[in-house]
């Protein structure tokens, strides 16, 4: 299973292989813990995401996760 944790400021903080692999993204990017919207961003580029037609709201949607009242957030991204 393929898991990533992002922290509250939405930077990468940890990941797995499988996450590496689902997304085939370099490790050495990777380790430099990008920002969620870098992640997206990038994924975007590299035409690993749907295409969307307003991406700047889909990433907001994502980012909108990052700001709820609970201590933690899980999210699955399929």
């Amino acid at each position: 299973m393929a898991v990533a944790v992002f922290d509250r400021d939405r930077r990468l903080r940890s990941y797995n292989s499988p996450f590496i692999a689902l997304w085939q993204l370099p490790a050495e990017w990777l380790a430099e813990l990008p920002t969620l919207d870098d992640w997206l961003e990038r994924l975007r580029q590299e035409r690993r995401l749907p295409d969307e037609a307003d991406f700047r709201a889909y990433k907001a949607r994502w980012s909108d996760r990052f700001g709820g009242n609970s201590p933690t957030s899980e999210d699955i991204f399929l």
